[in-house]
């Protein structure tokens, strides 16, 4: 359960921000198709394309729910706990061997003041 609860804590939030920074693009491109065709490539189209595939992979992966407990069922309890363990050291594994590819940028200060300035606009204008 530990595992399990390092895993979907401490890896599973942390893909999200280093997904958004690894793409740099800001600016729109222009790019040249196959049929000769120009097409104008939109940066935040292309992070929601990311992340729509990225979410797809994480529903696709809930699925292992009706698995584990297939695995509980048939074969024991370890086993049940035995397929996510390895999917999160997959996982914690690639981070690892990708570390020195990934684009990282230092942290920017706090979230605090921001966030307190956006609970005051929410607590004064509660009818908004």
């Amino acid at each position: 359960m530990i595992e399990i609860g390092l895993g979907t804590g401490g890896i599973k939030s942390n893909v999200s921000p280093l997904i958004a920074e690894q793409y740099t693009n800001t600016k729109p491109k222009i790019q040249i198709l196959k049929s000769r065709e120009k097409a104008i490539g939109y940066p935040a189209i292309t992070i929601q394309h990311i992340y729509v595939v990225f979410y797809l992979c994480i529903n696709i992966g809930s699925l292992s729910s009706i698995a584990t407990t297939e695995m509980e069922f048939h074969i024991h309890f370890w086993a049940a706990y035995l397929l996510p363990l390895c999917m999160f050291l997959v996982g914690f594994i690639d981070l690892l061997v990708g570390k020195k590819h990934y684009v990282r940028r230092p942290p920017r200060g706090s979230v605090k003041y921001p966030s307190r300035l956006q609970s005051n606009v929410g607590w004064s204008h509660p009818q908004v």
